[in-house]
């Protein structure tokens, strides 16, 4: 599909391109995040069992290494 055919489509709006800058700010913000709420160190509010991981439950630990992922490719592996 080239430009025109994308903009043709209801509700699309096309950005040509992710800058570093964009880039940065995301991977600060998951940095942040992490912690914030799932280091290791913090001390969470609810009182943890000895059963309890540090990252609350696997999806938790899925969604944040899928993230770092993709936002490590693009930064990797952009041209």
């Amino acid at each position: 599909m080239d430009e025109d055919e994308l903009l043709m489509i209801p509700g699309v709006a096309y950005v040509p391109m992710v800058g570093k800058v964009t880039v940065a700010m995301l991977e600060r913000n998951l940095m942040r995040l992490f912690d914030q709420f799932h280091h290791p160190d913090r001390q969470f509010k609810q009182a943890k069992t000895e059963s309890q991981t540090w990252y609350g439950n696997f999806v938790n630990l899925y969604t944040a290494v899928a993230v770092t992922l993709i936002l490590a490719n693009q930064i990797m592996f952009k041209k």
